[in-house]
């Protein structure tokens, strides 16, 4: 066998196994409709796509309009027998998930994951995975989240725009 072929048979066996059953959390869209944020969580946390649309039709149910219900399905991922017999879920738990208080008038927290700590203790001891999804939650939830300001802004001028578009006279 030349290198070449050593080499490719290398990266095809690394790239596939690491693909498999190693959860994205940076996938998991927490703001998306129902089925898109389930179909999410397949990718995310098990690191695959949906058997059907049925299954993820079933998993939206649970889903309300209360962004409680979406970190609830979450931990139902994360709890389910295929997440736990993952490699992904067998890491150590040493990770937490913590703010800071930003700004001068400390009103806004900015989320993230540490062995170590900081300012205030969220929640934890996770995977580095379980940890990093926390850490979006929250920053995308949490009234103070810095992101979740940023957002609102953001959401608040393209409506401005919207309607300021929907204003102007046609000739």
């Amino acid at each position: 066998m030349n290198s070449k072929t050593i080499i490719t048979i290398i990266l095809v066996a690394f790239f596939s196994l690491d693909s498999y059953g190693v959860p994205y959390p940076e996938k998991i869209n927490w703001y998306s409709s129902p089925s898109s944020f389930v179909h999410t969580l397949y990718e995310g946390v098990l690191g695959r796509y949906p058997e059907n649309s049925k299954v993820v039709k079933d998993w939206a149910t649970n889903i309300t309009s209360d962004h409680s219900s979406r970190i609830k399905v979450f931990w139902m991922f994360v709890n389910s027998k295929e997440y736990q017999a993952s490699s992904w879920a067998k890491q150590k738990r040493e990770y937490s998930v913590y703010y800071k208080w930003v700004g001068q008038e400390r009103s806004l927290k900015q989320y993230y994951i540490s062995k170590t700590g900081s300012d205030v203790h969220v929640s934890g001891l996770y995977t580095f995975g379980v940890a990093m999804a926390l850490n979006l939650y929250y920053s995308k939830f949490d009234p103070k989240s810095d992101r979740y300001n940023k957002n609102t802004v953001k959401i608040l001028n393209d409506r401005m725009k919207a309607i300021e578009l929907l204003n102007v006279p046609l000739n």
